[in-house]
C-alpha cells in the first residue's frame, strides 16, 4: 500500500494504492496536506479481481472506527468488475468543510477472499 498526492487544476488529488478489501472492520489512513478542506470525489478503481459478487463495503470518515463524520457512506463496489473500471462515490459530506489531517478509508464488510483497489480522493483547499 502507498499514498501519493497530486496536484491538478487548482484541486489536489490523494492517491491511495491496494487498500485491502478482505479485511472487515479495518481503517487505512490517509494523509492530508491541508488544514481546512473540501472533498469533491472519492474514486475506486484498480480491482485486482472481480467485485461483482461481492458484499465488501467501502467508505470514508474523519475518525478511525467509523468515527467521526461520514464522508462517503459505506456501500459495495458490484459495478467493479476489472482493473479498468472505475466506481465515483457518493459525498456525505456535501455542505460541511473539514478540518482534520487524515481521512480513514474504511472497509467495513470484508470482500470474502483477496482483494484490493486504488483510491482516489479529490479535495478542494480552503487555505
Amino acid at each position: 500500500m502507498s499514498q501519493q498526492g497530486l496536484q491538478v487544476n487548482g484541486g489536489y488529488t490523494l492517491q491511495y494504492r491496494g487498500v485491502n478489501l478482505n479485511s472487515a472492520s479495518t481503517d487505512t489512513p490517509v494523509h492530508v496536506p491541508f488544514a481546512k478542506y473540501i472533498v469533491r470525489r472519492m474514486t475506486l478503481t484498480n480491482v485486482s479481481t472481480s467485485l461483482a459478487a461481492s458484499s465488501a463495503t467501502i467508505g470514508a470518515y474523519t475518525a478511525a472506527a467509523a468515527g467521526g463524520t461520514a464522508i462517503v457512506t459505506p456501500a459495495t463496489a458490484t459495478g467493479l468488475t476489472a482493473a479498468s473500471k472505475f466506481n465515483d462515490r457518493t459525498i456525505a459530506v456535501s455542505a460541511d468543510s473539514l478540518t482534520g489531517d487524515t481521512i480513514y478509508i474504511r472497509v467495513g464488510v470484508a470482500n470474502g477472499a483477496p482483494a484490493t483497489c486504488d483510491v482516489y480522493l479529490e479535495l478542494q483547499s480552503l487555505e
